[in-house]
């Protein structure tokens, strides 16, 4: 019989939201099956029956909770006030549920996994999956730059205190070394562990098919490869949906691209993964210092990808021949499209490199195989440690 283990895992997500685009990767809340009772607190109004997020969880029984009920913005405006009273519950549950790890991001999900650790004295992860720093930079004073600067107390004692931090790429790293991470563990998103079929037909399609994924925000808005898309004779499928999506179709609209280019809000994950295979190349355009999952999952299934070369800040995972970095305007993702339409071995060449690069780098399996490990490690220290200091929680 297998090893009662239990994990309580502090997000912010809404799960409502993952369920309803399809955005759900087997085990991503119990990498290699390590637990056998998995507890997902929100920090949200948020509330699904755990079994529609059963898969993210794997073997393990999968338990929901939620910090608050009410107006999630008005929650979390007076975080600042009532932070101490959400620590209590957060503590009140891990006392009934007894978690082996606690795991959380680096905001207010991390000031509460703190509070855990300290009252049951139990290993806490803390993982990072963007660069809070660029992102504070980037929005201007008012209600949400005040609360993210609020929230960097938080981020600060829970990274400081954390047993291990997990960065999903590296200019992640200097955002967790100045605030004090003792132990930075670079571990990839586990993306399409399931999908392990890479592109093998690399014949250009008649017209060619370029895709996109990712989600439309300021800082994302992919104008260029739309209009990148006019000055030739590509067909473009979009995939995402946030606050420019409107603002795109009536650009499509207004540049009279309705025939050539599809824009869809949503897709289930593993429908967009066979997708990819079907296309000529994957554009994406983003001004963050960031290293996309819809791009790691383009790499991996062998897509050749072209990429604007101005992110804020250095990018490693993108800086390298596996990738096509073109200037971020329309004239220079346009030359790239036709470069890579008219070299059919520059083409392939691209795709299988990138292919490459995801295998040596971030293959699931071996993300997923990390992430276990590190959980076994932390679980084993804490029990060596346990024992010494008389063993009760």
């Amino acid at each position: 019989m297998a090893t009662e283990r239990t994990l309580l895992f502090i997000i912010a997500d809404r799960l409502s939201l993952l369920v309803s685009k399809g955005e759900m990767i087997p085990r991503y809340y119990n990498p290699g099956n390590v637990f056998t009772q998995v507890h997902l607190l929100t920090t949200s109004n948020d509330l699904v029956d755990p079994a529609l997020v059963q898969i993210m969880a794997g073997n393990a029984m999968v338990h929901v909770h939620r910090l608050w009920s009410g107006d999630d913005r008005l929650n979390m405006a007076l975080t600042p006030l009532t932070k101490g009273r959400l620590a209590r519950r957060a503590i009140d549950l891990a006392r009934r549920i007894q978690p082996d790890v606690v795991r959380t991001g680096d905001r207010l999900t991390g000031f509460l996994g703190h509070a855990v650790k300290k009252s049951l004295r139990i290993p806490h992860i803390v993982s990072l999956h963007t660069q809070r720093d660029d992102g504070r930079r980037h929005i201007p004073w008012g209600a949400v730059r005040a609360m993210l600067e609020i929230e960097k107390g938080y981020a600060r004692l829970a990274i400081t205190h954390a047993d291990a931090v997990i960065i999903v790429y590296d200019s992640i790293r200097p955002y967790a070394e100045s605030n004090g991470a003792r132990r930075i563990e670079k571990i990839h998103n586990v993306i399409a562990p399931e999908q392990n079929e890479p592109k093998t037909d690399y014949q250009l399609h008649a017209p060619p098919r370029i895709i996109s994924v990712g989600r439309q925000l300021e800082r994302k808005y992919p104008t260029h490869i739309i209009d990148a898309v006019k000055s030739t004779n590509a067909e473009l499928l979009m995939i995402g949906d946030g606050t420019h999506h409107d603002a795109l179709q009536r650009r499509v609209a207004s540049q009279d691209l309705g025939a050539r280019v599809r824009l869809q809000k949503s897709m289930p994950n593993a429908e967009v993964c066979q997708m990819l295979r079907d296309h000529d190349l994957f554009a994406v355009h983003t001004d963050y210092p960031e290293f996309p999952k819809t791009v790691m999952e383009a790499m991996w299934l062998g897509l050749p990808i072209v990429i604007n070369d101005d992110q804020a800040m250095p990018v490693p995972e993108l800086e390298g021949d596996w990738v096509l970095r073109v200037p971020n305007t329309h004239q220079g993702y346009a030359e790239g499209f036709q470069q890579l339409f008219e070299d059919d071995v520059l083409r392939e060449n691209l795709g299988k490199r990138a292919r490459d690069y995801a295998q040596s780098h971030f293959d699931p399996q071996s993300t997923e195989r990390q992430q276990a490990q590190l959980y076994e490690e932390l679980m084993k220290d804490s029990g060596s440690v346990e024992a010494l200091v008389g063993g009760a929680r």
